[in-house]
């Protein structure tokens, strides 16, 4: 099962009722606060129902945490999957998750599935149009670490003998964009109007709309995609909104392979060189100037693959990890490719 969100969030009355009330319990200020923003946000994170009645939850939630920052679909503020076909761990500056096919359980059809190789960048910057929100700006909640950098994914197919990328995902940070008539805009839906209209208005000589997104090796493009993206989250901030002139934006791109594309830029991964971010519109405005170092690229993709075929990888992860979480040192250092889920950090 995929460790993709499911089901609807549904916020109680007891947020709007304190609001009007004005009266806020300092122990749980952290959690109304962020969950009356919005009917989307719950004011406790769904994703703490899984495993609620595990008496070793203290360990295991971290565990699944983590397990989900990995995946390139898994919300930290949904509900959690038991975690049974996947696998995921870290080499140094890369993580690994991997899925198996659906369906597939053991055999001579171990390895069937998917491995995604996953980079996170640690200090975008912001350019002439645009800058990363602040951390008073970030959601305040379990996405906002997402929020505040650039994420890359490579998607590989071992069970199909490609040693070649097949996908590449990529999602920029949330962005506060410098857009012409901002300061008029009367609402937060026209100051998304607004920006949608401006970023459609861009277009490119080679015929690309809205921003251009580039991986560059050495100031040389590698990659490049484009994305008129969308507003980053599904807050309405209000007056805070108006005042500070923006919607935090994200730019994503999902592209198959074309050409060698991919593979060049798998290549430099393979590697271990550190390659540039750079999201620009026409005329060389730069937005945001980010980078990824891949050091560890060639280790995580080998401990995907064995993590694919490893008979662990079809144990629900608190089964998989509890004594693993709870053991020594010595019992770590032999836990099974699949069984490294449950490992914090670097997993050798």
């Amino acid at each position: 099962m995929s460790m993709m969100s499911r089901g609807p969030v549904v916020m109680g009355e007891s947020c709007q009722r304190a609001k009007r009330a004005g009266v806020w319990l300092v122990a749980a200020l952290s959690i109304l606060a962020a969950g009356c923003e919005d009917s989307d946000r719950p004011m406790i994170s769904s994703s703490s129902r899984v495993a609620i009645s595990d008496p070793d939850l203290g360990v295991l939630w971290p565990v699944f945490l983590q397990h989900c920052r990995r995946a390139p679909d898994c919300d930290p503020m949904r509900e959690f999957s038991p975690g049974v076909g996947e696998a995921s761990g870290i080499r140094r500056e890369v993580s690994y998750f991997a899925r198996r096919g659906d369906g597939v359980s053991g055999g001579a059809a171990a390895s069937a599935g998917r491995s995604f190789m996953g980079l996170r960048s640690s200090g975008p910057m912001g350019g002439r149009l645009g800058r990363p929100v602040t951390s008073d700006e970030a959601p305040s909640n379990l996405r906002a670490s997402d929020a505040r950098s650039s994420r890359l994914w490579l998607e590989y197919a071992p069970a199909d003998l490609i040693t070649e990328p097949v996908l590449l995902r990529f999602v920029s940070p949330h962005l506060a964009l410098g857009v012409p008539g901002a300061g008029k805009a009367r609402s937060v839906g026209d100051l998304e109007d607004l920006t949608e209209r401006h970023l459609l208005s861009q277009r490119w000589p080679d015929g690309g709309l809205g921003a251009r997104i580039e991986l560059l090796d050495q100031g040389s493009t590698l990659w490049a995609g484009y994305s008129t993206g969308k507003s980053a989250v599904s807050i309405r901030y209000g007056d805070d909104a108006l005042k500070r002139g923006f919607v935090p934006w994200s730019f994503s791109v999902e592209t198959w392979a074309r050409g060698d594309e991919l593979s060049l830029l798998a290549a430099a991964f393979e590697d271990e060189r550190t390659l540039g971010v750079r999201i620009s519109l026409p005329g060389q405005h730069v937005i945001l100037r980010d980078a990824f170092y891949s050091v560890g690229y060639v280790d995580a993709y080998i401990r995907a693959a064995d993590a694919l075929s490893d008979p662990a990888i079809d144990i629900p992860i608190p089964d998989r990890c509890r004594d693993l979480v709870a053991g020594s040192q010595a019992l770590r250092l032999e836990a099974s490719p699949a069984q490294e889920t449950c490992l914090f950090g670097d997993g050798r």
